[in-house]
């Protein structure tokens, strides 16, 4: 009991609980003379909606539901690519270094590529002009490995899509069809409906990273706000909107 009441004080008092809390207190001032009873009720929904996306059992539901797809890989003996997708980079005043989602599909990617000796691609352009891209701090990286295997770069693409359609280039002018495509588990759908339309003779063998869903509830501290777990919502929200856009416009 002394342990939640512990975590319950530490939710409470650091965002996003506090906010929780304030939006709350402002709700019940505005049901108060004189009554606000649209405002009360917006800060009610809006305290409400933070809040349940705050909690760990929300975003578990959330992510887990996109984080379906099993890891596939073709049978040993076939040529394959290993197709990286690239998840951003951070940028200091004189240099760059891969983002956490980067350096996790990357690693991924080159266990498979060294394991079976076939050729990676790293699919990753940069946002700002003239910059070092994605792909390229990816290639940097595995030199510092030491890796000797076969290493292309594509970087030109900016979204999900682009990293496909310039991947599928690649792989014509190689004779390539065995495709494992390796990015985030909670990305991999979105990936994977890309990747259907730009490379539809291709044979796709999805190798899902870094789950961010685990199987396995805390209790009552599910119930808690943090921050983390409002970040992954998020992400959630965000990819499905993404697979909305996709299967609308692609």
């Amino acid at each position: 009991m002394t342990f939640f009441l512990y975590k319950l004080a530490g939710s409470l008092v650091t965002p996003p609980g506090l906010l929780v809390v304030i939006l709350f207190l402002l709700a019940l001032q505005a049901f108060h003379r004189p009554k606000r009873i649209l405002l009360g009720t917006e800060l009610l929904l809006f305290a409400f909606c933070l809040y349940a996306l705050s909690a760990p059992a929300t975003s578990r539901r959330l992510v887990g539901s996109l984080e379906t797809v099993e890891a596939s890989l073709p049978e040993a003996g076939r040529e394959a690519a290993v197709v990286v997708l690239a998840a951003g980079l951070w940028r200091g005043d004189e240099e760059v270094e891969l983002k956490p989602h980067s350096l996790q599909r990357l690693v991924g990617g080159w266990e498979v590529a060294r394991q079976r000796g076939w050729p990676l691609i790293l699919a990753g352009g940069s946002l700002a002009e003239g910059g070092k891209s994605a792909a390229a701090a990816m290639a940097d990286r595995l030199a510092r490995w030491g890796y000797t295997g076969i290493v292309i770069v594509e970087d030109r693409s900016r979204t999900t899509w682009e990293n496909l359609s310039e991947a599928a280039l690649i792989l014509k002018e190689r004779g390539l069809s065995d495709v494992v495509l390796v990015t985030h588990a909670y990305h991999m759908e979105r990936s994977l409906l890309s990747a259907a339309k730009a490379l539809p003779e291709a044979d796709l063998h999805p190798f899902p990273v870094g789950r961010l869903a685990d199987g396995k509830g805390s209790g009552a501290l599910d119930w808690l706000p943090d921050a983390g777990a409002l970040f992954q919502s998020l992400i959630a929200l965000r990819e499905r909107l993404g697979l909305i856009a996709y299967r609308l416009f692609l």
